[in-house]
């Protein structure tokens, strides 16, 4: 083993980080959405593939509906199926990646 690869095995895990800071003015003002995946399960689950995960950041309530792939129309789906069991909570803002799943027509629809 040389001295490199050992100085790094013998490296302490930095496990506090600074984080971005988010403001957050109160309930439904930032929501973040993104897929969990779980492929190697899908037979399991009738078929679905990804768990669509969104979150109201200031409550920390989490909704989450499972998917059978990433399509722009299966996403806005399920993501109207959990605006619509929400009591007519809407976000002020939605926090997302840059996935095709959210930016297309028929989820863009879903949000004006």
């Amino acid at each position: 083993m040389s001295s490199s690869s050992s100085k790094h095995a013998t490296e302490k895990i930095q496990l506090n980080y600074t984080r971005r800071r988010t403001i957050i003015k109160g309930l439904d003002d930032l929501w973040q959405s993104d897929l969990a995946e779980m492929r190697n399960d899908a037979k399991d689950n009738r078929q679905f593939k990804y768990i669509l995960v969104v979150i109201d950041c200031f409550s920390k309530f989490l909704w989450t509906r499972p998917i059978k792939n990433t399509s722009g129309q299966e996403v806005t789906q399920a993501f109207e199926d959990i605006l619509l069991h929400t009591n007519k909570r809407v976000p002020t803002n939605l926090q997302t990646d840059q996935g095709t799943e959210y930016y297309n027509r028929t989820f863009n629809n879903l949000m004006k």
